[in-house]
């Protein structure tokens, strides 16, 4: 018994095109199931014998020898190949009258991870409230700035620069121009006489703001979308996000249209 199955096993290997890697009788471990399929087969046990059949065979190459079982350098190594897409273009957030705002290509992990802890630390003074009303205007005024700090980190340097833009005036003159309303301040309180900080960036609707916040999860976080403090935003629309037609391996860019401030 014991010849005949081996001769057996060795034939539908042989059959198989899988190729011993020392001797002639050490193959691959992916032929093991294989062989353990057949020997039940061959002792009336398991689920090959229960079917009258064997249950698993190998799957055989093509003709030009690029199947499954073909191998390549050491024989028993398969190599796999994937192509991965890297983005090259800027996303594109489309605002109608007021214009365009371009977001960077890709961003890496940590850095995306660190800016939107902040807003999680910002929301998390909103509780379970819904009801804007009852809220702080202070910690609505923090969990805004967070999110907005946040997308500015995301755009290119031209579109944060229009984005957020805090201006020391001093005598009727802009005596300098900062990211930060901090930093704004700081550089304010270090002056004399007449001087005020104005808010000179881009102003949306919270709604706006939530929804792009919820767009860039989808581009750099693969879609975990965070849940924004309107109680009427904790979705976006799906037709918001479209592909550009650029010229990339990952098509380009992606733009999102028709979210025009009101």
């Amino acid at each position: 018994m014991a010849p005949k199955l081996e001769q057996t096993i060795l034939a539908v290997l042989r059959d198989a095109r899988e190729e011993p890697v020392r001797g002639r009788d050490y193959f691959p471990a992916r032929v093991l199931p294989v062989v353990l399929d057949l020997v039940d087969g061959h002792l009336g046990v398991g689920p090959s014998a229960r079917a009258g059949s064997r249950a698993l065979r190998l799957p055989l190459p093509d003709a030009a020898g690029s199947g499954p079982g073909d191998r390549a350098g050491d024989k028993g190594t398969s190599v796999a190949t994937k192509a991965f897409a890297i983005r090259t273009e800027n996303h594109v957030a489309d605002l109608g009258d007021l214009g365009t705002l371009e977001f960077v290509p890709e961003i890496l992990g940590d850095e995306f991870l660190d800016g939107y802890s902040k807003v999680q630390e910002a929301q998390s003074a909103l509780g379970d409230e819904k009801d804007l009303t009852k809220l702080d205007p202070d910690v609505l005024r923090s969990v805004y700035g967070a999110m907005r700090s946040f997308l500015a980190t995301l755009m290119t340097p031209e579109s944060a620069e229009r984005f957020l833009r805090f201006e020391v005036i001093k005598g009727g003159k802009m005596a300098a121009h900062f990211r930060t309303r901090e930093e704004a301040d700081a550089y304010a309180s270090e002056l004399t006489g007449a001087v005020r900080v104005e808010d000179k960036g881009m102003r949306l609707p919270d709604r706006v703001l939530v929804e792009m916040l919820e767009w860039s999860t989808e581009l750099y976080a693969g879609g975990d979308r965070p849940t924004g403090p309107s109680s009427g935003s904790s979705r976006a629309s799906r037709r918001a996000g479209t592909a550009s037609k650029g010229s990339s391996r990952s098509k380009g860019s992606t733009s999102t249209a028709g979210r025009s401030a009101r």
